[in-house]
């Protein structure tokens, strides 16, 4: 090894020069324009992250993982995501906007990504069982929405939508008293 080359945890184990700061990692500034170190966290951040029973390293990666979101994670905020899930996750589904809770409900429903829950709550489905119940048959949520504005249910939906039918024509025919789509020439009824 070339002379002058540290070994490894020599930066680790010298003290910040800064008095009060602590751990590791370098990344953005503060309010006043110093830097800012997602790893590196005042006496009284640390106490308050230690409180709230965040380890040091996962502190470290919460601030990572939400450096870009406003506002800044909390560490009561971060142990109530840490019930529900890992922080890579958490930080997901709270950068698109969920709650602790509501993100949990969603992901233990199966649908365990932010962006496709948002479809579905966009197009009106308020519950994460409902819509996984529609993906599961195939459905995406603004087709889902049609048929359920439509009138139909997932199963009802399946049928005359495999025969051919779009959901405003499968109404317009239901309402003229044919309920089975079998009895009807999706093309020429």
């Amino acid at each position: 090894r070339p002379a002058g080359i540290p070994a490894g945890g020599q930066y680790a184990s010298q003290p910040h020069p800064k008095p009060g700061y602590h751990l590791d990692a370098e990344v953005g500034t503060d309010s006043k324009g110093d830097l800012r170190f997602p790893g590196r966290f005042d006496d009284a951040e640390a106490v308050a992250w230690r409180s709230a029973g965040i380890s040091r390293h996962e502190a470290t990666t919460w601030r990572l993982v939400t450096a870009y979101q406003e506002p800044p994670v909390t560490p009561e905020e971060a142990a109530e995501w840490g019930r529900e899930m890992r922080v890579i996750q958490a930080g997901s589904w709270r950068g698109a906007g969920f709650t602790a809770a509501s993100a949990a409900r969603w992901s233990k429903a199966g649908l365990t990504e932010p962006l496709d829950a948002s479809r579905w709550i966009k197009e009106g489905f308020d519950d994460p069982t409902v819509a996984r119940t529609w993906k599961a048959e195939g459905f995406d949520a603004p087709e889902a929405r049609s048929w359920v504005d439509a009138g139909f249910g997932t199963a009802t939906a399946l049928r005359w939508g495999n025969a051919g039918f779009a959901p405003s024509e499968a109404s317009r025919v239901r309402r003229g008293g044919r309920l089975d789509p079998t009895e009807v020439d999706a093309g020429g009824w």
